[in-house]
């Protein structure tokens, strides 16, 4: 099982996903100057052009939003499962684990470390009902 869902896992990076939707936040693009916070509204939206988009065989990513200058959230729908026939504390500490160290030691998330931006993952199961959340990076 382990596999299966380490198969569902996508590199957050900016240069391999392009997914349309909303981009969220409780700030409005541009209005904070920061040239942080304008990169992460800009590489949500280009996400958000090609969503949804099949990750694999398993999971559809449906967008992502920016809930401010420091953290973004990729929104995750795994079609082939139902939260009712999964154990949701192993799915979830499964995905964070596995998160948790791509994002230490990934050299494309290089950028997200630098600039100290936590990651945020929601998954949805197949009737679209709540799996996990978690973030990894700073917070």
């Amino acid at each position: 099982m382990k596999n299966t869902f380490l198969k569902i896992l996508v590199i957050p990076a900016i240069a391999f996903c392009s997914c349309s939707g909303n981009t969220q936040s409780k700030e409005t693009p541009g209005k904070s100057g920061s040239a942080v916070n304008q990169n992460l509204f800009a590489a949500a939206a280009e996400i958000n052009k090609k969503c949804p988009i099949a990750t694999d065989e398993n999971t559809r990513m449906d967008s992502a939003t920016v809930f401010n200058e420091y953290m973004i959230t990729y929104h995750y729908t795994i079609h082939t499962v139902s939260n009712k026939d999964i154990d949701l504390a192993k799915f979830k500490g499964s995905m964070q684990s596995a998160m948790d160290e791509k994002y230490k030691t990934d050299p494309q998330l290089k950028i997200y470390r630098e600039n100290k931006i936590a990651v945020a993952y929601d998954y949805k199961d197949k009737a679209g009902n709540f799996l996990c959340y978690f973030i990894v990076g700073e917070k």
